[in-house]
């Protein structure tokens, strides 16, 4: 009889042995869940949640987006003015760099310099939210100094033009970039205080990966039922469908608890591991007080106390914002209409104010062929008495020739066209304008239908990009291509364009052929900003372009 107690003991004490043995190692595990963001300023009337978006920048007013409210044309419950600011260059001054070369004795047998183009530049824009059941709200946009470096040289020279030869582009690659970062800042500010807006994300549990700890199997069966369980969650549906999955995962992560009844590191981070998949759990479940006892037993096992107070942290957050929601759960139907393009012509027509045209001057110096420079001013009008925008394109204005206004010896105002020819250019707004010869698909569509290049005639077209190997302008909508040496410039919206563009875009750099390569890959796509990193590219690789 002692004999079997003594036996009995022996396998106690060796199968608790064996557990205190067990190895612990915990794998992160991301699995990816779904609800619906709560806004914190909530317009809990379903039927007043309506805005309207002003902007005078098209782009942004079109991609300004509130989830769960209905997009008007004219005022809203919420309506939301955007003022989308002009890039400022401020400064571009060059960074120099030395490499000393030494040989084996440490004497210095040459010394390299380094130059990089550091352009500084600022931008600047805000945003008005008028709200009809709360107070208005005013936001700001950009910030007051940016900088950008160009790639090194290894000459001055080089370094000096870089802004030179790529205004240009710079100037729209600044501005495309505040442009994104202005609808995405607006966008998430405004979902965050009104929006009900979809959301999903990769939530973090802890699994066991010790192959020989006898919970292996069983936390590997609770990883797969946690990704079967959250899988049927979605924002926009009840949790009715994915509540049955729920009780057998908790229950099994506390059957784990009491296999690891001491107060060892590897029992404790056991016991965290259970603690913390539960609360976890709970709180994408909607449950927060169940969240918030299981975030306090994840502080008293004392692993690792700042998990639990986050999770409490965001769970009483979440209780919060149901209170103000007047709801007790982030998943239901919400529904996002956009009716902006929906109001009547007519409706418009008799609120609008009936819009009035100004004359106004710019200083302008035009050059001709023979290289000589006519200074004056040209007139155009504006709606209102607008302010002239600094990336104003005054092809809309100017097609084949351009009216200067001078005074003569007797002080008096007179006035002569000069036309699109060979060599001929103006400058005026900051802008430089050249005339290309070819054909505007925008003058010549017959039923939607696009053109070939047929009688093509000089126009006067804005600089975006000017090189001695590969120059790009625009023509109201349209860009345009001119290759040194050709007589006409290519339109991107001409017909064989528009039905070969990469096999188009690859013969234009045929004497480049890694870049060549790419367009016929599909790396660019018909549009200003993609085109300029084409031409720069080409310029950049295939030889050094110069203004």
């Amino acid at each position: 009889m002692i004999r079997k107690n003594l036996q009995l003991l022996t396998i106690l004490f060796f199968g608790l042995l064996t557990v205190n043995a067990q190895k612990v190692d915990l794998d992160r595990e991301y699995i990816k869940v779904k609800y619906t963001n709560l806004p914190t300023e909530p317009i809990l009337d379903e039927n007043f949640r309506t805005y309207a978006v002003t902007s005078n920048n098209s782009r942004v007013a079109n991609e300004t987006k509130i989830y769960g409210f209905e997009k008007l044309n004219r005022e809203g419950t919420l309506n939301i003015d955007i003022n989308i600011g002009n890039v400022i260059i401020e400064n571009v001054e060059i960074s120099k760099r030395e490499k000393v070369n030494k040989d084996k004795e440490g004497n210095v047998t040459s010394t390299e310099r380094f130059y990089t183009p550091v352009i500084t530049y600022s931008t600047k824009g805000s945003y008005k939210i008028d709200n009809s059941q709360g107070k208005p709200l005013s936001y700001g946009l950009g910030s007051s100094t940016n900088t950008h470096k160009g790639n090194e040289y290894n000459s001055y020279a080089k370094a000096s033009n870089y802004f030179k030869n790529n205004k240009y582009s710079l100037k729209s690659k600044f501005r495309n970039e505040f442009v994104n970062n202005s609808i995405y800042q607006i966008n998430k500010n405004l979902n965050k205080l009104y929006g009900y807006e979809p959301y999903v994300y990769s939530e973090l549990f802890w699994i066991l990966d010790s192959k020989k700890n006898s919970d292996y199997d069983g936390h590997k069966k609770a990883l797969a039922d946690l990704k079967e369980v959250l899988g049927k969650i979605s924002h926009d549906e009840s949790l009715d469908a994915a509540k049955p999955g729920l009780q057998p995962i908790v229950d099994y992560f506390l059957s784990v608890v009491p296999n690891y009844p001491e107060d060892k590191k590897k029992h404790r981070k056991m016991r965290y591991a259970s603690y913390y998949n539960i609360g976890r759990l709970y709180y994408h479940f909607d449950m927060p007080d169940e969240a918030i006892v299981y975030a306090n037993k994840v502080i008293e096992n004392d692993y690792d106390k700042g998990d639990g107070r986050k999770l409490i942290k965001d769970s009483e957050r979440l209780k919060e914002l149901f209170e103000i929601n007047r709801l007790q759960t982030r998943h239901f139907a919400v529904e996002t209409v956009d009716n902006s393009d929906t109001i009547e012509e007519e409706s418009i027509a008799e609120e609008r104010p009936k819009n009035v045209l100004t004359d106004k001057f710019l200083e302008t110096v035009f050059t001709n062929a023979d290289g000589s420079k006519i200074e004056g001013k040209i007139k155009i009008a504006v709606v209102n008495n607008e302010e002239i925008s600094s990336d104003l394109d005054l092809t809309s204005f100017f097609k084949n020739s351009v009216k200067i206004y001078t005074l003569n010896d007797d002080g008096e105002a007179k006035s002569k066209n000069y036309f699109a020819r060979e060599g001929a250019s103006f400058v005026a707004n900051g802008t430089a304008y050249e005339a290309v010869k070819f054909n505007p698909n925008s003058e010549n569509k017959s039923q939607g239908n696009v053109v070939s290049l047929d009688g093509a005639k000089y126009h006067f077209v804005k600089v975006l990009y000017k090189s001695d190997k590969l120059s790009l302008y625009r023509y109201k909508k349209e860009l345009v291509f001119k290759k040194a040496g050709d007589k006409k410039g290519q339109s991107t919206s001409s017909l064989a364009y528009a039905v070969g563009f990469k096999k188009k875009l690859a013969k234009l750099v045929a004497d480049c052929e890694a870049l060549a390569k790419l367009a016929k890959e599909g790396s660019f796509s018909n549009n200003e900003e993609s085109l300029l990193a084409f031409v720069q590219e080409y310029n950049d690789a295939c030889g050094n372009g110069t203004n």
